[in-house]
């Protein structure tokens, strides 16, 4: 009777549900988000009954909840390294998902020209990211491009800094429009910022003082050239 009974346990045992971890997603599975700026987070669970699912985060934000899913809502991202974990918790082990959140900084890229363009006179013209960040690392996945009407003056990668050297002429350059584009790879996604200036060309004074130099001494040569046949022959 005592071998029968433990049969018939062993048996139940043996036919016990198994019970297996929730599957737990997080939408976006990625999000890049810039310091200070908010991030809004979705985390989502195959489970139709859980004891327990919240999120283990270090900063202060607003959690809503409803069946198989819980929300959060951070008004401002001030960690480099912020990644929150959203926890499910059933009859089976505790699971744990981690968000992907890049932190990024970057700023809108700037065009350096000199006060004075001149004509004729070599120029050069700098556009740059003063400030670049991604997880509290410099990123190297950078390009600035500078152009002009669709046209490509020149482009940098892996670098903060472009420039283009020229000599602007009065007639083709001035009033032409120079654009300044900067994309930077932050996770998967490609941010992109731009800026542009307007040339305004100046005559070269060198032209006229040269003209001056030669024409003044040839004129006064005439004049004086003229009243001398002038006086010899009176």
């Amino acid at each position: 009777m005592t071998a029968v009974l433990l049969l018939t346990v062993a048996a139940l045992s043996s036919w016990a549900p198994v019970v297996h971890p929730c599957k737990v997603t997080i939408h976006p599975q990625e999000l890049a988000v810039e310091f200070g700026g908010p991030v809004i987070l979705n985390c989502t669970s195959s489970c139709a009954n859980h004891d327990k699912m919240d999120w283990e985060v270090s900063l202060q934000g607003l959690k809503e909840e409803g069946k198989g899913w819980i929300s959060l809502n951070v008004a401002s991202v001030t960690e480099w390294n912020f990644q929150p974990l959203c926890l499910v918790k059933n009859a089976g082990p505790e699971t744990l998902k981690k968000a992907r959140v890049y932190v990024y900084r970057f700023s809108t890229p700037a065009i350096h020209v000199p006060s004075e363009i001149v004509d004729g006179r070599h120029e050069r013209i700098l556009c740059n990211i003063s400030s670049l960040k991604v997880r509290d690392n410099i990123s190297s996945n950078i390009n600035i491009t500078l152009s002009r009407g669709g046209d490509i003056l020149n482009s940098s990668y892996s670098s903060q800094l472009v420039e283009y050297n020229f000599v602007p002429s009065l007639q083709q350059d001035d009033g032409a429009e120079i654009l300044c584009v900067a994309n930077v790879q932050v996770g998967s996604e490609v941010l992109e910022k731009s800026t542009n200036t307007t040339l305004g060309i100046v005559e070269n004074s060198h032209y006229w003082i040269v003209a001056l130099v030669v024409l003044v001494p040839l004129l006064v040569a005439v004049i004086f050239g003229g009243v001398y046949l002038f006086l010899c022959r009176k």
